[in-house]
């Protein structure tokens, strides 16, 4: 597999991978978590949000969709135990570019 080149998008993911993350992490998750009540709210907060997100990645493929929420939950989780987006978006953002530049890509959006 050949490395694909790099352009603007990749730059520009730097900002859209932390804005998704506070938006789904900071908005969402935390939200649902605070409304929802019982001791298990953490997991239905991760979990729903994770559907969520890949809801919101469906339109591509289904592949990319369920790609999206299992590292949805993965995030999630980390939300959970750290309280924090940084390390989140980061890893968002580096997951994310990697699979563009080894050219996963277009694999996830075939289906």
């Amino acid at each position: 597999m050949s490395l694909h080149s790099v352009d603007l998008s990749y730059a520009t993911y730097l900002l859209v991978a932390p804005l998704q993350e506070f938006i789904t992490r900071g908005v969402f998750q935390g939200t649902i978590q605070r409304l929802m009540v019982g001791r298990f709210n953490w997991l239905w907060a991760v979990l729903l949000t994770s559907f969520l997100f890949g809801m919101f990645h469906i339109h591509e493929s289904i592949v990319l969709g369920l790609t999206s929420i299992s590292f949805s939950t993965l995030w999630g989780l980390m939300y959970v135990r750290h309280r924090t987006i940084v390390g989140i978006s980061l890893s968002h953002f580096l997951i994310g570019n990697w699979a563009g530049v080894i050219g996963f890509w277009p694999l996830l959006t075939v289906f």
